[in-house]
């Protein structure tokens, strides 16, 4: 389900720190996204999983953590829209780490093949031409 631009804040968010041309805007918002809502206090994506798809937080946050070896959680990093949190997905067979929501959240769900030939167009955006896909 594609955002308009006013709602998109993934748009927002990589016009807040790239100009982007006319064909990397469409390439964002042509981009096919399952739009899904998800309750507080729950993974998205978990340490171990093999990904297929990438999230962007629409609305709400969520933090990335591992699971420490006593069995507590270490955050390593909070998450609010526009933010695509496991971005790295794209680049790793299993993930490591987890993402989970801390409040209500809206994410955009794509899968990292997808995501992949997006970012591919975007200058800057660290994708070597390598990545598996």
């Amino acid at each position: 389900m594609p955002l308009s631009p006013s709602d998109n804040p993934i748009l927002r968010k990589l016009e807040s720190v790239y100009s982007l041309s006319g064909a990397e805007r469409d390439a964002i918002l042509k981009l096919p996204m399952q739009v899904q809502d998800i309750r507080a206090d729950q993974d998205i994506v978990r340490e171990g999983d093999r990904p297929t798809r990438c999230c962007a937080i629409l609305e709400g946050f969520a933090a990335t953590y591992t699971v420490t070896g006593d069995g507590k959680r270490q955050i390593m990093s909070f998450h609010i829209a526009g933010d695509i949190p496991d971005l790295q997905s794209v680049h790793l067979e299993v993930l490591d780490i987890s993402l989970g929501t801390i409040t209500p959240c809206r994410v955009a769900l794509f899968s990292t093949r997808q995501c992949a030939s997006c970012v591919r167009i975007i200058p800057g955006s660290g994708v070597p031409s390598g990545v598996r896909h």
